[in-house]
């Protein structure tokens, strides 16, 4: 945020950040929660692109962005400096009427330990993370050929499409 406010010329109509909620951390060995009484910040941990929905409902961020007209949103982490918003992408979305669209790449070696797409048991692709991943499949997680596409962490959100958001309701992995 300091970084935007050395560039006065910039405004929007709506707020630049909101807060995505955060999750507990908890030890391994006893399910607690963790404690550090000298650095309480170290308790907590990001959710996670998952939590995107229920942050954005919660937050009261959605409800600003559909009154100011906001149709689409494209989301990424703060940390991927690569993230760029590309219009051809955003025309294809528009154009699909889909609710979701998550950005994918072609899986490097550089890649095998992070999280892939794979068929579900319905045969639907499924974001699979690593801790999904039970120690005798571990191998195969990590084959590059088998799994051959990985999440850039880009995800592009139809904010009116009433598959994803429905009285607070919030559904992941829409239809």
């Amino acid at each position: 945020m300091a970084a935007i406010k050395r560039y006065s010329d910039f405004t929007q109509d709506i707020p630049v950040d909101f807060l995505q909620h955060m999750e507990p951390k908890i030890w391994k060995d006893s399910l607690l929660p963790a404690e550090w009484p000298q650095d309480p910040d170290k308790e907590w941990c990001p959710p996670g692109h998952g939590d995107i929905y229920t942050a954005l409902v919660d937050s009261g961020m959605l409800r600003q962005l559909l009154d100011a007209g906001y149709e689409y949103a494209f989301v990424s982490n703060a940390d991927n400096l690569g993230a760029v918003l590309d219009l051809k992408i955003l025309g294809y979305f528009a154009s699909q009427r889909v609710p979701f669209l998550m950005e994918v790449a072609q899986r490097t070696a550089a890649d095998r330990k992070g999280g892939h797409l794979a068929r579900g048991g319905n045969g639907q692709l499924v974001l699979r993370e690593s801790a999904q991943c039970p120690p005798e499949e571990e191998d195969d997680f990590q084959d590059i050929q088998l799994y051959r596409y990985f999440n850039t962490n880009n995800l592009w959100l139809n904010l009116r499409s009433p598959t994803c958001w429905s009285s607070n309701t919030i559904f992941w992995g829409c239809r």
